[in-house]
């Protein structure tokens, strides 16, 4: 097929798509970047046909099976039809009970369904009415009705909807926001000019007053430091932020056909996305009182350089961050090696015809990563980290998870692309006898009208569109130092998008306002009379 016939059939992909997405009762732009998403595509159109809705559905529905799309476990799959007939039968109403639905169905991968388990983790039958969110949303005005009297919608709503959520777990989350703004607005009044100035980050919150002892023992200790105003956590998902403790209880299964690191590959490009992960990665470790390693996974001899190497560390200080320990692939070659042997005498790897080391997995799989990955290749190429002493070099799906079982790792985080890769990473170990890391997958980094794709940006660099990896108009964190862009602003813009495992667009206006707000707060003023006038007395 030329270029131009796979032009066509993408775009006729796209439209065939956006009309099936759209008979969901997903708003435009919604469905629109669904359709553009080749990966997100295909799983949704699964989805519909496995619901057997490709004639549409009402809005509450269709939005379910979108949710269903972006967050439904990978090892679980055998399960989606029964999930989306709950769905269909409107015992499963909310995207909290969907959440509830998937980590039963995490837990259980393959295994045999218990009915009653899944519908008490999805809270089926559970009913919350209106009379009951009214009630704990006034519950919680009056417990804060202090504070909001004193700053007024300068408190965050999303904190207060949280801790209403918590209590009322099963509650529908519009009904929950629509009651709580009436309730502010019916204490509060109308927005004033004051409200809507930005908040003032250096304010703190004034301890409520309570009994006139504490007032009084308040008075005596004056310096006493006020606790500082509440913000949106993003490392508050128990599941993708687990105690490492954990671990290797949650994966002690391999799932069959038949039944906090930070790991860096040297190359330039990863800058572009490596804008969200070192805020996760290492932002996670610092807010969990733990280490971060930066790690290059060097394992193509013919791909690694020096220069890159460099760069990548000089960001990572530049970002305001400290790797624990700076550490290579190849640094492991050896132990890599014994692993491989290892394999081989238990029959879980073989030699094939491309003289090529295969691990022996599960052909038969769905996950085509499942399908006997390669583990060595033969590549007469000195390596610019480990030198000339070898010719066979291990594979990055054959390291990656070892090198991180090797060194301890408690949490290995990444971009949803990888979700399909845990069956192998966890296969692997599995048969090795190795300590299982906990592995979490959050969506990518897109922003509206910039590239960001490693494949597009590389292309762009190496044809000469743009003028190298620091070229101001790339969204790379080089190219965001030399557009003036500072890195509180970039740490500051990570904070506010959040953490999550949605797929979304970040309009780029949200990233010029908090580089607005940074510089507007960092930079120095000086006044000056260009044209004095003599004053006569």
């Amino acid at each position: 097929m030329s270029k131009e016939e796979r032009k066509a059939q993408e775009a006729a992909d796209e439209a065939a798509a956006l009309s099936l997405f759209t008979s969901l009762g997903l708003d435009e732009n919604t469905a629109k970047n669904a359709s553009v998403n080749p990966k997100f595509r295909k799983t949704l159109t699964e989805i519909i046909h496995e619901a057997g809705a490709t004639q549409g559905l009402p809005k509450s529905k269709g939005n379910l099976l979108y949710y269903a799309a972006g967050k439904f476990p990978a090892n679980a799959l055998v399960h989606r039809p029964t999930l989306l007939s709950y769905v269909l039968e409107e015992k499963i109403k909310s995207n909290a009970q969907m959440d509830g639905a998937f980590d039963y169905l995490k837990k259980l991968a393959a295994g045999s369904l218990n009915t009653a388990a899944l519908e008490q983790s999805a809270g089926v039958g559970v009913e919350v009415t209106p009379e009951d969110i009214k009630a704990a949303v006034a519950a919680l005005v009056e417990e804060h009705k202090a504070r909001l009297l004193e700053d007024r919608y300068q408190v965050n709503p999303n904190i207060l909807l949280g801790q209403i959520t918590r209590t009322l777990k099963w509650a529908d989350g519009a009904a929950v926001r629509a009651e709580l703004e009436s309730a502010l607005l019916a204490l509060l009044g109308p927005k004033t000019e004051a409200d809507l100035k930005p908040v003032d980050k250096k304010k703190v919150a004034k301890p409520a007053k309570a009994d006139s002892a504490k007032t009084a023992e308040a008075e005596v200790q004056p310096e006493a430091a006020a606790a500082p105003v509440a913000v949106v956590d993003p490392y508050a998902d128990p599941e993708a932020f687990r105690k490492p403790q954990d671990n290797n209880h949650v994966h002690t299964e391999v799932p069959f056909s038949d039944g906090s690191v930070m790991r860096i590959s040297n190359t330039p490009e990863q800058l572009a996305q490596h804008l969200k992960a070192m805020f996760v990665d290492f932002g996670f470790a610092e807010y969990a009182g733990g280490q971060c390693y930066l790690r290059y996974d060097d394992t193509n001899p013919e791909a690694e350089k020096q220069e890159y190497i460099q760069h990548i560390q000089e960001i990572v200080a530049w970002m305001g961050w400290k790797p624990w320990k700076v550490t290579y692939s190849s640094d492991y070659f050896q132990h890599l090696y014994d692993l491989a042997v290892q394999l081989i005498k238990s029959g879980h790897a073989f030699v094939c015809h491309q003289a090529t080391l295969r691990m022996k997995m599960d052909h038969k799989n769905n996950n085509y990563n499942m399908f006997d990955l390669i583990a060595y290749r033969i590549k007469y190429v000195e390596h610019p980290h480990a030198g000339a002493k070898w010719c066979i070099y291990p594979s990055y799906d054959y390291t990656h998870c070892i090198v991180d079982s090797l060194e301890n790792i408690s949490h290995s985080l990444c971009t949803l692309e990888f979700e399909t890769r845990r069956a192998s990473y966890f296969w692997l170990l599995e048969v090795l006898g190795l300590y299982k890391p906990h592995v979490w997958e959050y969506s990518r980094l897109n922003i509206t009208n910039t590239v960001m794709s490693k494949r597009k940006l590389n292309k762009l660099v190496t044809a000469g569109f743009v003028n190298g990896w620091d070229d101001p108009r790339l969204l790379t964190l080089s190219g965001l130092r030399r557009r003036g862009v500072t890195a509180a602003a970039i740490n500051s813009f990570c904070r506010e998008i959040g953490i999550s495992r949605t797929e979304n667009i970040i309009h780029m206006h949200k990233l010029e306002h908090l580089i607005r707000a940074d510089l507007d707060a960092t930079s120095p003023r000086v006044l000056a009379v260009l044209r004095p006038l003599k004053v006569l007395r």
